[in-house]
């Protein structure tokens, strides 16, 4: 239990030291929200669409649902790591833009530490924003001038979890993943000498819960059944947003509550 303890804390301090590096997607729609939520880009899990929550086996780290780590192979530490490859074209008004992008997806560690107690840590991005774009936009007043705005934004969240499952009589097994979300959004807007850029800064704590049913309906044939359930979390955001003009530069200090 004590190196699954190091190993969480040291893919912390990994994580905080490479959040602001990774670069997971080049879409204009990141710019709304947290940025786009990042689900199902790992492993066996990939496309589920949800039926993860039901799906276990010896060599398969499905933190989905924490419950199916019981699952695993009961004399073997687990490792599984991911990355993805994607290709994006938008394109809008007679303008388009192609982006290619890949990096790490995830990284989990697993496995039994007493019998009918299984652990995982892992690390995974949570939201990523990354988009860089231009507009024209009328001159209010001046029929015909127009002016060009400038929107970019970089960052994201990642999450660094600890999970936890016990086997239990009557083949159901429970689960829960403890989380730490954390990270950086970075967004600015500029109009010919203005610009305005804000930093947000995010860390929470998270819990969700799993639990699974299986049953061997025959030699060749398995029954699984899982449902998991998270609570919901308000997610404190500091930062500060800076204006620029040609003539001065104001910095604000802001917080919201989301």
């Amino acid at each position: 239990m004590k190196v699954i303890n190091g190993i969480f804390l040291l893919m912390i301090s990994a994580a905080a030291s490479v959040s602001a590096q990774n670069v997971m997607t080049s879409s204009p729609y990141s710019m709304f929200g947290l940025g786009e939520i990042n689900t199902g880009i790992y492993g066996s899990n990939a496309g589920m669409g949800g039926v993860s929550y039901g799906v276990r086996g010896k060599a398969l780290l499905n933190t989905d649902n924490p419950a199916a780590l019981t699952g695993l192979d009961s004399i073997k530490l687990i490792v599984e790591t991911s990355g993805f490859l994607k290709n994006e074209y938008y394109s809008s008004n007679g303008s388009s833009n192609r982006a290619f992008t890949g990096n790490v997806s995830a990284f989990t560690l697993g496995g039994r530490i007493i019998p009918r107690w299984y652990v995982a840590v892992g690390l995974k991005p949570y939201t990523s924003v990354g988009y860089y774009f231009q507009t024209d936009q009328p001159l209010e007043g001046e029929p015909g001038t127009y002016y060009t705005s400038t929107f970019e934004g970089s960052g994201g969240l990642s999450k660094v979890y600890l999970s936890n499952a016990v086997s239990l009589p009557y083949n159901f097994s429970l689960g829960v993943n403890t989380s730490f979300v954390f990270g950086n959004l970075k967004q600015s807007e500029t109009q010919n000498s203005m610009s305005v850029s804000q930093t947000q800064y995010m860390q929470q704590f998270y819990a969700d819960f799993g639990l699974q049913y299986q049953r061997r309906l025959s030699k060749y044939h398995e029954l699984t059944i899982g449902a998991i359930y998270g609570y919901k979390q308000k997610i404190k955001l500091d930062g500060t947003k800076l204006i620029t003009t040609s003539l001065s530069e104001t910095e604000q200090s802001k917080r919201k509550v989301t």
